[in-house]
Formats: structure tokens, sequence, C-alpha cells
């Protein structure tokens, strides 16, 4: 999946995320939370690097997470602009500290803040299990929200022919409630069943 990433033409790239982007949005604009955990793309990731850029100009106040280190869940600082970002583990972009902010915040004082978080992934099956570049970040940041019963609203964003394929499932996967495509936002079958 990663090579057939890589392999989109930048011009239909660029396409696929514009309409991500637009999907996005209609979905976030139909919710009263202004304020969103999201992601910077890597290079032929969709949604793109520009993803962060896109919701904060559509008004959006977005969450942007931070590697701690291995085999630690995310923590989050609130996205700024592409100015004030540094490249972190694994080259992704990772918002700088503030003075307001001056280290990273946890993912349970990030749950107060959000209740949607929008998430990268390679492949999504059609009860939501996520396949991720095999970190287990996501899954591990996740766990902690489910554990606590707060596990918001979980969006991931994949390429059309990425979605409702067959994804393996093991014990600590997170399954998501939403997918956005360049084609569209379709619930999962966990998102049918999911408190909203």
């Amino acid at each position: 999946m990663r090579a057939g990433r890589l392999a989109v033409p930048p011009g239909e790239r660029s396409r696929r995320d514009a309409a991500i982007a637009d999907h996005l949005r209609a979905l976030l604009d139909g919710g009263a939370d202004r304020t969103v955990a999201a992601f910077a793309g890597l290079p032929g990731e969709p949604g793109g690097a520009g993803l962060p850029d896109t919701l904060r100009d559509a008004g959006f106040e977005v969450w942007l997470p931070v590697v701690p280190g291995p085999a630690r869940p995310l923590s989050w600082l609130p996205y700024r602009g592409a100015q004030s970002t540094r490249r972190g583990t694994f080259g992704i972009a990772e918002p700088s500290e503030t003075p307001e902010f001056p280290s990273p915040i946890s993912t349970v004082d990030l749950s107060g803040r959000v209740s949607t978080l929008v998430i990268p992934a390679l492949a999504v099956d059609r009860d939501g299990t996520r396949l991720g570049q095999g970190g287990g970040y996501y899954d591990r940041t996740f766990s902690i929200l489910t554990g606590r019963g707060e596990p918001g609203t979980l969006v991931a964003v994949v390429d059309h022919g990425e979605f409702g394929v067959d994804v393996p499932r093991t014990g600590h996967d997170a399954s998501v409630q939403i997918v956005v495509t360049d084609s569209g936002i379709f619930p999962t079958s966990t998102g049918d069943r999911a408190p909203r």
C-alpha cells in the first residue's frame, strides 16, 4: 500500500487531498466542536501535509500529535501554522512548544479538549478496523481513551481504494467510527453502533 501511494502522480494526489479536505470540512462543520485532533501527513499519505492548515483555515483549533518515544502513547500540542513546527520522530511535522504550552499535553488532557480525532491509516475495513504504520502509537493512545470511557469519534483518512479491504485485527487495535476518502464520508459498522 505504501508503494501504491507513492506511485500516485502529484496532480492526482493533489486532487484526492483536496477532495478529502472538502469531505472532512463537511463532516466537521456538522458539529458544534470547533477543536479537533488531526495529523500532518507524510509524502503520499492521504490528506497531505497541508491537512492541518486546511482545518485551521476553516476555523478549527487543531491539535497535532507529538511522538514522545518508543512504546508510549502520543502527546499533543496545538498547531499554530507550518512555521511553528519541527521534524519529530519519523520525520513527521510536530508543533513546537509555546509559552502557553511549554510541553505537550497527555492524551487524557486532550480528551477534555476534543471529541473528534482525525487519524491516518494505511487501510480500514468496513467494521472500522484500522491498519496503521505498525508502531502502535495510535492504538496505545486510543486504548487510554477507551479505558476511560472517553473514546471520542475516531475518523480515519484513506484513499477510496484503501477502504473496505480485509484488515487483520489484533486485540489492541482500535476501531474507527468514520472513514473519509476522496470519494466521500463513510460510517463503519462500528460507527453505526457508536453513541453520538
